[in-house]
């Protein structure tokens, strides 16, 4: 079916004109970014590499010795932290656990996002943005076929239109890629309530989603399948984004200082190989031997053979070049690595590993600074995660948990203690007064489902635990001493002798 007019404002081939074209230049400015975060930076440049094809090739590869991939541990120091457990919804406590959802947490791990998940983070950190797109169901799988469809997206293939005054709201998404398969370029439109698959002859190397400049030909796409979303979803666009601070990468407003970095350590490496070796001149010897005024051929004379004789007129002077310092050159590019990790908020020591010894006030403060900063991306990557999940429950009808305002994403601590210090601060915190599962969460720091394990085997010891008191008619213990012990909470009631069944009244 052929795509329509590219006239009619918010038609699919209008659409799809302005989601290409936007997409197609954006390309243009990730790209590079991601290459620098995969260890393929541009090549520091110095002078002119030679004239001959063999010369710029060597030269080109003299240069790739020079790079240092900076830009992979600036994404690495938030990365690293963000983890995502699971979901808590406004029907958290109906299923099996009471601090995560058990629906929200199997569908996670049937579209395996615990692995997913880690692409959409390292996307929005290197790239300034990802997507996350959930589909219904898909009733061929098997295994889950009652689990919605969730898929985290490369920005370089996918590109969303906000609405001017909710940014949260998704107005239309394309996902445009060369299919290997089929040897075609698709095209997934997404308005909304529908969901269109276009399509049109492609080669893979000379299609035009590969060049710098594209034009938009609506006469060769056609639309070859289209879908309506179930009902309660005409007016959504099941394509979530995942923004990054100001929409940029962690490194992107430092390339110029990762290019510096670089530069200067091409400058060591030339130096250090064309002056590894001392230079040596011989000063005050003649050009043409005296007796037949014929020039003289020093390479002859000049032998490095340990048993060479060399034979020198009394004028002749001995030249030897000194060794090169490097030292202020070594200095400069770690002075300008400390630079790039006050700028970017991250530890020194992440860069400068000998850097570890530093003062203490010193180190707290600067795991602070990027504390902060991965609480911020924390934040923004949940409210994503929560959205798919929202959208999930959409599809399958639950009206009680599709609201992402009812829906939290539950994280891992962005701090690691030691077991030391975890024991220590619940100790204090139970002294505190503060309840048991509070301290197994945020003092020991344990997940949700070990939280689960831990409360079925403290029951156990409390059983255990109970005092053996027994029965003097039977000989057998009563129902007092095999019923579980459970903490009491504290009560302005401190007689001794008022009864427990007059305190659980009270309370």
């Amino acid at each position: 079916m052929p795509l329509g007019e590219v006239d009619t404002p918010e038609s699919a081939a209008w659409w799809m004109r302005e989601l290409s074209e936007e997409l197609l230049e954006r390309r243009h400015r990730i790209e590079p970014l991601w290459q620098r975060y995969c260890g393929n930076p541009p090549l520091p440049e110095l002078g002119n590499p030679g004239a001959t094809k063999n010369r710029r090739d060597v030269w080109r590869a003299f240069q790739r010795k020079a790079r240092t991939n900076y830009a992979e541990l600036i994404v690495a120091a938030p990365l690293e932290r963000l983890t995502p457990l699971g979901f808590r919804t406004s029907a958290a406590g109906t299923g099996e656990t009471a601090d995560i959802d058990a629906r929200a947490l199997r569908w996670w791990q049937a579209n395996e996002m615990p692995i997913r998940s880690g692409d959409i983070i390292e996307w929005m950190l290197v790239m300034g943005t990802a997507y996350g797109i959930v589909g219904p169901p898909d009733p061929d799988d098997d295994q889950h076929p009652d689990v919605p469809v969730m898929t985290a997206e490369d920005p370089r293939f996918v590109i969303t239109r906000h609405d001017s005054v909710r940014s949260s709201r998704v107005r239309a998404a394309l996902k445009l890629f060369y299919d290997d398969e089929v040897r075609r370029d698709v095209a997934f439109l997404y308005l909304p309530g529908r969901v269109l698959r276009i399509e049109r002859d492609g080669r893979e190397g000379t299609s035009e989603l590969g060049r710098r400049r594209f034009r938009f030909d609506a006469r060769s796409w056609d639309v070859v399948d289209e879908q309506a979303l179930p009902d309660g979803m005409s007016r959504t666009v099941p394509v979530v984004r995942f923004e990054n601070r100001r929409g940029l990468g962690e490194f992107e407003a430092h390339l110029d200082h990762l290019d510096r970095i670089n530069h200067m350590l091409l400058q060591r490496i030339v130096i250090a190989t064309l002056q590894a070796f001392r230079q040596r001149a011989v000063k005050g010897v003649p050009k043409n031997d005296p007796k037949t005024g014929e020039p003289i051929d020093y390479s002859d004379v000049f032998t490095n053979d340990p048993a060479a004789l060399w034979l020198l007129p009394a004028t002749a002077d001995m030249w030897e070049s000194g060794q090169v310092d490097l030292t202020p050159i070594l200095t400069s590019v770690r002075d300008d690595v400390r630079d790039l990790a006050a700028v970017t908020r991250r530890p020194v020591q992440h860069f400068i590993p000998d850097q570890a010894n530093q003062s203490a006030e010193g180190a707290s403060a600067s795991r602070e600074s990027l504390v902060y900063l991965a609480e911020d991306r924390q934040v923004r990557a949940g409210a994503g995660f929560a959205a798919m999940q929202a959208l999930g429950f959409r599809y399958v009808a639950d009206a009680q948990r599709s609201d992402p305002l009812t829906i939290e994403t539950l994280w891992r601590p962005l701090e690691r203690f030691s077991l030391t210090e975890r024991a220590s601060a619940a100790v204090q915190a139970q002294t505190a007064g503060v309840p048991w599962e509070a301290r197994m969460r945020d003092f020991l720091q344990y997940e949700p489902e070990q939280i689960e394990v831990l409360r079925a085997e403290r029951a156990e010891d409390l059983f255990y635990a109970a005092p053996a008191a027994t029965d003097p008619q039977r000989g057998v213990p009563t129902a007092a001493a095999t019923a579980p012990a459970v903490e009491q909470p504290r009560t302005a009631n401190t007689d001794p002798a008022t009864p427990p069944a007059a305190a659980q009244a009270a309370r």
